[in-house]
């Protein structure tokens, strides 16, 4: 296999040679193992992000909260 641009003597394995399978049986160990050491948290209800301006709203409503079970 003849890579472009390549010279005729110089051949090279396929690319897939290079990297792992991503569901090679080690992997799924892995995975598995990760998946057992997490945390367990709530599903989020939504996907918030981590822009200034979503950050600044979830301080807002955090800070609301907070003073509503204060005042209860």
């Amino acid at each position: 296999m003849l890579r472009q641009g390549a010279a005729p003597f110089m051949t090279f394995p396929p690319l897939e040679a290079y990297f792992m399978s991503k569901m090679s049986l080690k992997n799924v160990q892995k995975q598995k193992k990760k998946a057992k050491r997490t945390i367990p948290r709530p599903a989020q209800s939504r996907i918030q992000g981590n822009t200034a301006g979503v950050r600044t709203r979830l301080k807002k409503l955090a800070g609301q909260a907070r003073a509503k079970k204060a005042s209860a």
